[in-house]
């Protein structure tokens, strides 16, 4: 696995430096840059609301959101800033519970630091070239 997210430094360090570019690199390291914020952000978002959760489990707030006049029959809750929804599944040996985050950047994607992730490799895609496949495989 660590092949693979060090492919693009393998890459630049054992084949002759492409010739990129002061603007194509700039470009690609402010995007760079503003993708991790983002992506850490979101990642930082999710950790806060386990650790809350894992915490303050027993402050949770039940509430009734009403969308387009409809009430729906989820559970959700507030804990402290964070909506979230109680979610019960089988498993082979009983019943599982979890919490999913409804609020902040996950209520508009579940995985959104996965697309962040993207992004950055896209940037590092970039900055190396498309001579060879080997780099952009991730």
């Amino acid at each position: 696995m660590p092949l693979i997210y060090t492919s693009h430094a393998q890459y630049l360090s054992s084949v002759a430096s492409p010739d990129i570019g002061f603007f194509r690199s700039m470009v690609c390291f402010i995007a760079y840059y503003f993708f991790y914020l983002k992506f850490r952000s979101t990642n930082n978002e999710k950790d806060h609301f386990q650790y809350i959760l894992q915490n303050n489990s027993s402050k949770l707030v039940p509430i009734h959101p009403v969308t387009d006049g409809y009430i729906p029959h989820e559970e959700y809750f507030q804990l402290e800033h964070h909506t979230c929804l109680r979610v019960c599944y089988p498993t082979s040996s009983a019943t599982q519970t979890t919490y999913l985050l409804c609020s902040g950047s996950f209520s508009k994607v579940r995985h959104l630091n996965y697309f962040w992730d993207i992004l950055m490799c896209c940037c590092m895609s970039i900055m190396i070239g498309f001579d060879y496949l080997l780099p952009h495989i991730y």
